[in-house]
C-alpha cells in the first residue's frame, strides 16, 4: 500500500510539473506559430497518440449511440477549453494563465449547484466568492486600462476554466459508465476534427516548415507531456489515492510555471499575483476541502 501511494504521489508531482510547463512551452511555440496552429497540433497529435493506444488499453469502447454527448463534451472540453486557454495564453503571461486555471474546481462546483446536482453551503459559497474575487483582483480595473491585452487574456483563460468545469460535471455520468481512456479518445477525436482542418487552412505546414527545428521538440512535448502523459499519470494515481488528493496537487502548478517562466522566458512576476493567488487558493481550498459529489470519482481529462 505504501509503495502504491508513493508511486501515486510521484505521478501527481509529475502531472503538476507537466501542466506547469505547458504555458511556458506554449509561449515558446507562439514565437513561431499562431494559436490556431498550436491548437491543431496539440489536439491532432494527442488524438493520434490516443487512437494508437486505444486498442492496447481499452476493452469496452464508448458506443456510437453516445455520439451526441461526445460532441457536446468535445465542444466544452476541447474546443472551448483548449481554444480559450491557448488564445488567452497568447495574450497574457504564463504565470497569470496558470493561476486562473486553478479555479476549475470552483467553477465545477458552481455549475453543479446551478444544475441542481449539489447544494450550496455557506463555506463553499464563500470559497466561490473568494476565488472569483482573486481572479477579478488579478485582472483589475487598472489592468484593463494599463494592459487591456493581458486583461483580455486572463478573461479568456477564466472562460477556459468555466468551460472545463461544465465539461467535468457533464462528463461524470459517462465516465462512470464507460472506460475513461476510451471516452477521452473519443472527445479528442471530435475536437481534432474541428481544429486540424482550421490549422491546415491557416497554413500550419508552412508555419512549421519556416520555424526552427526546436519547434518540433516543443510541439512533441506539449502533445506527449501535458496532454497525453498527464492523462495516463492521473489515471494511474487515481487507482491508489482519492480524487480529493489529486485536486490538492493543483496548487503546485503556478509555482512551477512562475519559476520556469522566469528562468526560461524571462517573464516577470507582476505585483498583483501574490494577493490574487492567496484569494484563489483559499477559495479553491474551501470548495474542495471535502469533495462535493460533482468533483468525486474518475473523470476524464482534456
Amino acid at each position: 500500500m505504501a509503495s502504491s501511494t508513493a508511486r501515486a504521489v510521484a505521478a501527481l508531482l509529475a502531472v503538476q510539473v507537466l501542466f506547469g510547463l505547458l504555458p511556458v512551452a506554449g509561449k515558446a511555440a507562439f514565437l513561431h506559430i499562431a494559436p490556431v496552429h498550436l491548437l491543431a497540433a496539440r489536439t491532432g497529435g494527442a488524438a493520434l497518440v490516443l487512437l494508437a493506444l486505444h486498442p492496447l488499453l481499452v476493452r469496452d469502447p464508448v458506443p456510437r449511440s453516445e455520439t451526441p454527448r461526445i460532441l457536446l463534451l468535445a465542444l466544452l472540453g476541447v474546443v472551448l477549453n483548449q481554444g480559450l486557454f491557448l488564445l488567452g495564453l497568447s495574450l497574457t503571461t504564463a504565470t497569470h494563465a496558470t493561476l486562473v486555471i486553478t479555479t476549475i474546481p470552483v467553477f465545477t462546483y458552481a455549475i453543479a449547484v446551478l444544475l441542481g446536482k449539489e447544494a450550496l453551503g455557506p463555506r463553499r459559497a464563500t470559497g466561490i466568492a473568494l476565488a472569483l474575487l482573486g481572479v477579478v483582483y488579478l485582472i483589475g480595473l487598472s489592468g484593463l486600462e494599463a494592459d487591456p491585452r493581458r486583461a483580455l487574456g486572463d478573461l479568456l483563460v477564466a472562460g477556459n476554466s468555466l468551460s472545463f468545469g461544465a465539461f467535468l460535471v457533464l462528463s461524470k455520468p459517462l465516465a462512470e459508465r464507460y472506460d475513461a481512456f476510451s471516452l477521452t479518445t473519443a472527445v479528442f477525436l471530435a475536437g481534432a476534427a474541428l481544429f486540424v482542418p482550421l490549422g491546415l487552412l491557416a497554413g500550419l505546414p508552412a508555419a512549421v516548415a519556416a520555424a526552427p527545428s526546436s519547434l518540433l521538440w516543443v510541439l512533441g512535448f506539449i502533445v506527449l507531456g501535458p496532454t497525453v502523459g498527464t492523462y495516463v499519470l492521473n489515471a494511474t494515481a487515481l487507482r491508489s489515492v482519492p480524487a480529493s488528493t489529486v485536486a490538492v496537487f493543483i496548487y503546485l502548478q503556478p509555482i512551477v510555471t512562475a519559476v520556469t517562466a522566469a528562468w526560461l522566458i524571462d517573464e516577470p512576476v507582476t505585483w498583483r499575483l501574490l494577493p490574487a493567488a492567496v484569494l484563489v487558493f483559499l477559495g479553491v481550498w474551501l470548495v474542495a476541502r471535502r469533495r462535493p459529489k460533482a468533483l468525486r470519482g474518475r473523470v476524464v481529462g482534456a
